[in-house]
């Protein structure tokens, strides 16, 4: 919708499973990740830039702000960040990949440790009303563990018309309204069969519902073909 509007979108497929990124046919390559080690070492070093209160990449954590000399990421085909680690599958459309679990990994940490370039990524990034960034999330509360959910000028919680997917709605709501974003979250429904199933999720969230998609098995045969929806 927003590269028909005209406007300028990097997709960042910041899940454990990586849709996002298929769906804008973009072929997942392991070694383009930014959360490999090697370019994990490489982004902090560019981001970090010259600022000279930050003495090595070691100290620039996931939450380490920019500063006075710090390079800031602008979501055009000419910033270095973009031409190193973007890929451009169509006009105006960045996607760049956090990347998932390789065998090496297991038994050894836990994704959230890869999130933690995003989220340097994400607190350096020059965005306004002609340059979109869109996240595809880990899901649920997953978010609230690091600094993901302070990132973004809306969250779009998706829930399903079933009582599991509430569930996580109210727990979600809560942490939410404890660290102060309440205000930015909003809920999509997803795969309505009926309006009971529409009735239900206004019955249990109220408000900041905004809508509903409805169960469309074109989408299912659609993927299963390997097509874009």
């Amino acid at each position: 919708f927003l590269i028909r509007e005209g406007k300028t979108v990097c997709a960042l497929d910041a899940d454990l499973n990586q849709h996002l990124a298929q769906q804008l046919g973009v072929e997942l390559r392991a070694e383009q990740a930014i959360s490999t080690p090697e370019h994990m070492q490489e982004i902090r070093t560019y981001l970090r830039g010259t600022n000279p209160r930050i003495v090595g990449t070691e100290q620039m954590v996931k939450t380490t702000p920019p500063g006075t000399g710090s390079n800031l990421i602008r979501l055009l085909p000419k910033d270095a960040f973009i031409k190193r680690h973007a890929r451009s599958p169509r006009e105006r459309l960045f996607v760049v990949t956090v990347g998932t679990y390789e065998a090496t990994d297991i038994g050894t940490s836990c994704y959230h440790t890869n999130l933690g370039i995003a989220e340097s990524m994400l607190s350096h990034v020059v965005d306004d009303n002609e340059h979109w960034l869109v996240a595809d999330m880990v899901a649920g509360t997953d978010a609230f563990s690091g600094s993901l959910h302070l990132q973004f000028d809306v969250i779009f919680f998706v829930a399903e018309p079933t009582a599991e997917s509430v569930g996580v709605w109210h727990q979600y709501r809560e942490l939410a309204q404890a660290s102060g974003i309440e205000d930015h979250v909003r809920v999509l429904g997803n795969k309505i069969q009926d309006t009971e199933d529409e009735a239900y999720l206004k019955q249990e969230i109220g408000a900041v519902l905004i809508g509903c998609f409805s169960e469309d098995r074109r989408v299912k045969r659609a993927r299963r073909e390997g097509k874009e929806v």
